[in-house]
C-alpha cells in the first residue's frame, strides 16, 4: 500500500491556512455589532400618510479585516478543493492536465465533467455520492455549498453586505390611541436600516421591547446571504475537509486491493458524509445588537425625504 499523506500535504496546508484565515475574520468581528456607538435607534415620520416608523440604523461599516480574511479563507478552501483532485490522480498513478474539482449545475452536467477532464473511473462513483451541484429533485446535492463556490469562480471580489433582522415575538406595547403594525424586521442593505414597528397616533407612554440581529454576510440571495460570512466559510472549510479524508481513503483501497469499485465501508461512509456536513458542523450564535426597552416618545425623529418632517 503506498502512503497517500505526501500527496494530499498541498491540501492539508491550504486548509490549515483557510482555518487561520477564519480564526481571524472571527477576531476582527467580533463584539463589532455589540458596540453600542455603531447603531442608534430613531423614528420617521412619514407626513403624507401620517405613519411613523420606528427604525434601527447601523452607523459603522464592517471591518475591512474581516472582508479581506473571509476572501482569503474562501479562495484557500476553493484552492484545496482543486488540490484534491490533483493529489488523488497523482496517488494512483493516473494525473490528469486539468485537476479542478467537477462543481456542476446537475448530476447531467457533472458526467460532462468526467468525459471533459477524463477523470479516472476509479473516483467517479466517489464524487457522485458527494453531488457537487445545487441541490435538485432528488435530494441530492447543496446549494449553500454550491452558491459558495460560484461565488468564488465568477467575482474578483467577494462581497460583503450587512444582513439583519428583528425578533418581535415578546414586543410589548402600551399605546392605547395608536394603530400599530409589527413589521417583519427585513433589512434595507443599501441604507443599513431595519424596521422593527409603525403606528398613525399617539403612543402616549408607549414602550418597545425587542431585540436586533446583525451580521455581516456574503452578498448573496437566500440563506447564504443571512448567513454570518465566516460561519459560511467555516461551512465550506468543513465539506472540504470531509472531501479530502473520502478521497484519501479510496486512495489506499486502489493501492491495497487494485481499486473494487463497490464502495467500502471507509470511502464511501466519509463520501455520503461529505453531503450531511450541515449534522456535524457547529454553527456559532449570530453576530447579535440587543437593544434595551426603549420609551418611544424620547426617540429623536427624522423626516423622510418624501416631503415628512419631524
Amino acid at each position: 500500500m503506498i502512503k497517500v499523506d505526501p500527496f494530499f500535504k498541498p491540501v492539508t496546508v491550504s486548509l490549515t491556512w483557510a482555518r487561520k484565515s477564519i480564526e481571524l475574520a472571527q477576531t476582527a468581528i467580533y463584539g463589532f455589532f455589540l458596540n453600542p456607538k455603531h447603531t442608534e435607534q430613531f423614528t420617521s415620520f412619514d407626513k403624507r400618510t401620517g405613519m411613523t416608523t420606528l427604525k434601527v440604523r447601523l452607523l459603522a461599516e464592517i471591518p475591512c479585516d474581516y472582508h479581506q480574511h473571509v476572501s482569503e479563507a474562501l479562495m484557500h478552501t476553493k484552492h484545496a478543493f482543486d488540490q484534491i483532485i490533483h493529489a488523488g490522480c497523482d496517488a494512483i498513478g493516473k494525473p490528469i492536465e486539468k485537476s479542478s474539482y467537477p462543481w456542476a449545475t446537475n448530476p447531467t452536467q457533472l458526467e460532462g465533467r468526467f468525459k471533459q477532464m477524463k477523470m479516472p473511473t476509479e473516483f467517479q462513483e466517489l464524487i457522485r455520492i458527494q453531488a457537487p451541484y445545487a441541490s435538485n429533485p432528488d435530494g441530492r446535492g447543496d446549494t449553500f455549498i454550491r452558491d459558495i463556490s460560484t461565488i468564488i469562480n465568477k467575482k474578483h471580489d467577494i462581497g460583503i453586505k450587512v444582513a439583519a433582522s428583528a425578533d418581535v415575538r415578546d414586543i410589548e406595547l402600551r399605546l392605547p390611541t395608536a394603530s400599530i403594525d409589527i413589521l417583519m424586521g427585513q433589512c434595507n442593505y443599501l441604507s443599513k436600516e431595519i424596521d422593527i414597528l409603525r403606528w398613525r397616533g399617539d403612543i402616549g407612554s408607549g414602550q418597545g421591547f425587542y431585540k436586533v440581529s446583525y451580521c455581516a454576510a456574503l452578498d448573496a440571495p437566500g440563506e447564504l446571504g443571512n448567513t454570518p460570512a465566516d460561519v459560511s466559510a467555516l461551512g465550506f472549510l468543513h465539506k472540504a475537509e470531509i472531501v479530502c479524508e473520502s478521497f484519501k481513503l479510496r486512495c489506499e483501497e486502489i493501492s491495497s486491493d487494485g481499486g473494487n469499485k463497490a464502495p467500502n465501508d471507509g470511502w464511501a461512509s466519509h463520501a455520503v458524509a461529505a453531503t450531511d456536513w450541515r449534522s456535524r458542523f457547529i454553527h456559532k450564535p449570530g453576530q447579535n445588537a440587543v437593544h434595551p426597552p426603549v420609551r418611544l416618545e424620547e426617540l429623536t425623529r427624522v423626516a423622510r425625504s418624501d416631503g415628512g418632517d419631524g
